[in-house]
């Protein structure tokens, strides 16, 4: 799960970018709309792009067309576990009662200085005097 002050804006303008901005300029959801979302999901399958189910909350991503950047931490679990250590663009595809559904594909390294790395918990018990911890 991603926090709020994960989340990235996306402001990498790649080939992906005109897709984007074209379905986001949408005033109402009619034929033409749909075509652009037809033409966005096409382009970021052949990008390579995931598919995957996410919740709101999770990805902090509601509308379809919707679109952010994360760092992903080198020891994320599911559906993002092959973009460990990257920055990845999640973009919503397609919106339902509870869930999204969402692409997701690397636009970069994570720089050097935000990478996550599981921290590992040591435990240091007081001294009770001559009682043995089990």
């Amino acid at each position: 799960m991603f926090e709020i002050t994960d989340k990235i804006n996306d402001n990498v303008k790649d080939e992906a970018w005109p897709y984007l901005v074209r379905l986001n300029k949408r005033t109402s959801w009619n034929d033409e709309s749909k075509d652009h979302l037809e033409e966005l999901k096409i382009f970021l399958k052949n990008k390579n792009y995931i598919t995957f189910v996410g919740h709101p909350k999770r990805y902090h991503l509601t509308r379809i067309g919707d679109s952010c950047l994360y760092d992903v931490p080198t020891f994320r679990k599911g559906a993002l576990t092959e973009f460990r250590g990257k920055r990845i663009r999640v973009v919503c595809v397609s919106s339902g009662r509870y869930d999204r559904l969402l692409m997701a594909g690397a636009v970069g390294s994570t720089p050097k200085n935000k990478i996550k790395i599981k921290e590992k918990v040591s435990y240091v018990f007081p001294e009770i005097g001559d009682h043995k911890i089990a």
